[in-house]
């Protein structure tokens, strides 16, 4: 299996550029479709077909959605592919949990359905690949795009490897556009690749992986206190961060070595100023994806007569499609729903009123970035935690009122341990620090207060604590 990253991948990607750049731009596509393929099936080779076969009829559904003579047949393929798609995506990630759900709710008239459960196996990157298939049908049905005439393009896009893991989630018209035409060698760009897929792996090996170990340390315990708790969920949110942006690091890079750019997927998240801003800065891809396929069409809809009633709804619904996307557990959707609640507080009652008395200088934007920064790691935390029943066995006994344990140490030894951990935490983080700095650095060859405030507010985690 070539695990990305690891030796076997970088050989594997050494191989695939010494190789792609002594091609002609049709070769080249079928050289990277070719090791895209092989990429995949060095996990599963059983999973291959699925999307191929996927791929298939999407290509084909796409031709006749552009070509049908009749709206009713147009309607018709467009809505065979959607559906097959999306059934595709229900049927491996969400079957077990809705029979599971479904077993629990019989079993309070003692009917047993736990036979319906089916020993299931995830195909990796099916939660990216399929929405990327759905894009292309979709933005071919509003005419936004022309179906491709070449099959192999359409798989390349679909299968291209070094996004399809762990994406970033490409529009069809920037990366078919960048498959379609000639690529030619640029330096610049070649060293750039360089630099974000060393970069990427400093944030994989140097944080993420020992972030995780003292995160997974504090969730291994079967009877922490909140501070540890809240530490935990703070840490698991650098841990995250510093993981899946590298990834995308390392996707964009192997890219640009390739010739095509793949989109920015992370933009100094931990700097936002309120929640919908997190969310413009974190899984970019993702975010704009939901916002063109689910959340606008949804506002044209419910807006027309009840303008504030749409806008929730619209923004519950979209909320809770993400959070299933994560991860097809229960916690998942709470933890989709919680951001919607926060989305829709700032959003529709607290900017409005904010926008009339709210003064931007040095305070509120420190403030909006520290509370913004405490909101987004409570999410973490409610992932992050086994399960939702033990987050709120361990919080529940240390409410003031409930006259429980001190609320953030049983002893002074434990909160001893807490400091240790933050100061762990901080010291793996400096990489992120300065990722941010010199991101800010870059784009305006000065130095930003923003990245000022936002070190800041990650060494005042210590006084909040």
């Amino acid at each position: 299996m070539i695990i990305f990253p690891s030796w076997g991948y970088f050989i594997f990607l050494v191989a695939v550029v010494l190789l792609y750049w002594r091609l002609s731009r049709r070769w080249q596509n079928m050289l990277l479709l070719t090791a895209s393929y092989v990429f995949y099936a060095s996990w599963d080779w059983r999973f291959l077909g699925l999307i191929m076969g996927a791929t298939v009829v999407v290509f084909f559904s796409g031709q006749r959605i552009k070509r049908a003579p009749s709206a009713f047949e147009r309607k018709a393929f467009f809505f065979g592919a959607v559906f097959l798609s999306i059934g595709m995506l229900c049927f491996f990630k969400y079957y077990n949990f809705f029979i599971d759900s479904l077993a629990g709710l019989l079993g309070f008239w003692n009917v047993d359905a736990t036979n319906l459960h089916l020993e299931i196996i995830l195909p990796l990157g099916i939660s990216f690949y399929t929405f990327q298939l759905l894009s292309y049908v979709i933005d071919i049905y509003r005419g936004v795009i022309d179906p491709v005439d070449s099959f192999p393009e359409l798989a390349l896009f679909i299968a291209f490897f070094p996004k399809l893991l762990a994406g970033p989630i490409e529009k069809p018209k920037a990366l078919l556009g960048q498959i379609a035409r000639d690529r030619v060698f640029s330096k610049s760009q070649f060293m750039q690749g360089i630099d974000l897929i060393v970069w990427g792996l400093v944030k994989k090996l140097v944080v993420a992986n020992n972030l995780g170990l003292y995160v997974n340390m504090i969730f291994a315990l079967k009877n922490p206190s909140a501070g540890l708790l809240l530490l935990g969920g703070f840490g698991f949110g650098s841990q995250l961060f510093a993981d899946f942006s590298a990834y995308t690091d390392l996707a964009r890079g192997s890219a640009k070595l390739l010739g095509l750019e793949l989109m920015k997927n992370f933009d100094r998240p931990f700097l936002a100023r309120n929640p919908s801003d997190f969310w413009n800065r974190w899984h970019i891809s993702l975010t704009q994806w939901m916002k063109d396929y689910i959340y606008m069409p949804l506002v044209v809809r419910l807006t027309k007569k009840r303008p504030f009633l749409g806008y929730v709804v619209a923004i519950i619904i979209s909320w809770g499609f993400i959070g299933l996307w994560h991860g097809a557990e229960w916690k998942y959707l709470i933890w989709g729903l919680y951001y919607a609640a926060i989305i829709i507080l700032y959003q529709l009652i607290f900017k409005p009123a904010l926008d009339r008395v709210w003064k931007e200088n040095f305070l509120t934007r420190a403030f909006s970035i520290l509370i913004t920064y405490f909101l987004v790691n409570i999410g973490f935390l409610l992932v992050r935690t086994p399960s939702l029943g033990f987050l709120w066995d361990q919080v529940k006994v240390e409410i003031p009122w409930h006259g429980g344990r001190p609320l953030f140490a049983k002893s002074y030894a434990d909160g001893d341990v807490v400091l240790v951990l933050l100061c762990v935490f901080l010291f793996y983080s400096i990489p992120l620090l300065v990722s941010m700095l010199w991101q800010g650095w870059q784009r305006r060859k000065s130095w930003d207060l923003d990245e000022v405030y936002g070190f800041s507010f990650m060494l005042s985690q210590a006084c909040y604590l």
